[in-house]
């Protein structure tokens, strides 16, 4: 198994297994923003990494 399919296998798994705190109305605006914030963590990494 190759690290690309490790690492997704993992976040599908944590992801089902959080369900329940990821879907909760009180968390919702949390959730977003931490899932944005690391979006935008990804992004600068990858602008970073493939700077010139």
């Amino acid at each position: 198994m190759g690290v690309a399919t490790a690492v997704h296998a993992a976040i599908m798994l944590l992801a089902g297994a959080l369900e329940p705190v990821l879907n909760s109305p009180a968390r919702e605006r949390l959730v977003r923003r931490v899932l944005a914030l690391m979006l935008d963590a990804v992004a600068i990494w990858f602008g970073w990494s493939t700077r010139r």
